[in-house]
């Protein structure tokens, strides 16, 4: 997916909250005519986490490296936090009429935990996300594809967000295991660490390592960038019958690819509200090969 004006915006505002508030007036100018000259001359096809990419480059010229830091402490709350929720979610998703269907929508819901751009996580607004996912729907059309399409696949791939939200993929990919044990499925996480996507670590930390396949993609970049990639992990994109595909970002870099890729996400962003015509935080569960065309 191409970057949208309101993407080039919301980089442009994560940015510039990120600069030190030391920095004078003249050198905070002087860095953003950089990143608006390196925007303005870029190639019009890159997605955000490119553009991105190379904001961060211009960056840390000018202010050194971003505090990683402060997104591991994230990370870390809340995979602990909701590995506390774990049982009573399981419970939940055993309990229900669809447990697969529970399973999506929990998934989808846990895709709030997000750090990065301008979202803010709101605990309390989390919780009832969580608890209320029992009542919002998914698309019957791509659900029965989407079963169809499980039951006769040798190999699926599993590709996550953000760290929290792995706990809920946990469920799902449970799920998926016990319900077709012949689609040999894997999960793939960031290969670095990134904003507070998911790591091997992280996965490891929650409990998947255990129980599931786990690889990382060979970038620190947010999403899932082709070019960016591993040998591995293009390799699993291309011979998987089935992909799930988590999130914003890995919509963002992997829409277009005409694989048979579910996405399962929340509209967190203003681009994602226009372009599917729904209010924010609206859940989605749509096909790569039977989605709308896109305005960009």
């Amino acid at each position: 997916m191409k970057t949208c004006a309101e993407c080039v915006l919301c980089l442009l505002n994560r940015d510039l909250a990120a600069v030190p508030a030391s920095v004078g007036a003249r050198e905070k100018s002087a860095y953003q005519r950089e990143v608006l000259r390196m925007i303005a001359d870029s190639d019009p096809a890159l997605c955000a986490a490119q553009l991105g990419a190379r904001m961060d480059a211009i960056y840390r010229a000018h202010f050194g490296e971003r505090k990683q830091k402060d997104f591991d402490t994230l990370k870390r709350t809340y995979n602990e936090r909701l590995l506390a929720l774990e049982p009573r979610l399981q419970a939940a998703v055993d309990a229900a009429a669809d447990p697969l269907a529970m399973a999506l929508k929990l998934a989808r819901a846990g895709n709030y935990i997000d750090f990065g751009a301008k979202h803010v996580v709101d605990d309390a607004l989390l919780d009832k996300l969580l608890l209320g996912a029992e009542h919002e729907t998914l698309d019957a059309g791509e659900y029965g594809h989407f079963r169809n399409d499980l039951a006769r696949a040798g190999r699926v791939l599993y590709v996550t967000d953000n760290a929290g939200e792995i706990v809920l993929d946990k469920l799902l990919v449970k799920l998926l295991m016990a319900r077709y044990p012949q689609a040999g499925l894997t999960l793939m996480v960031r290969g670095a660490p990134t904003l507070n996507d998911a790591t091997v670590e992280d996965a490891e930390a929650v409990g998947l390592t255990g129980l599931v396949s786990v690889i990382g993609n060979g970038s620190d970049l947010p999403g899932t960038i082709w070019d960016e990639i591993s040998q591995e992990a293009r390799r699993s994109l291309s011979e998987a019958d089935v992909i799930v595909s988590k999130g914003q970002a890995n919509f963002e870099s992997l829409s277009g690819c005409g694989l048979n890729v579910y996405y399962l996400l929340l509209c967190k962003c203003d681009y994602f509200v226009r372009r599917f015509r729904v209010p924010r935080l609206t859940g989605l569960f749509v096909n790569e090969r039977r989605m709308p065309p896109m305005d960009e």
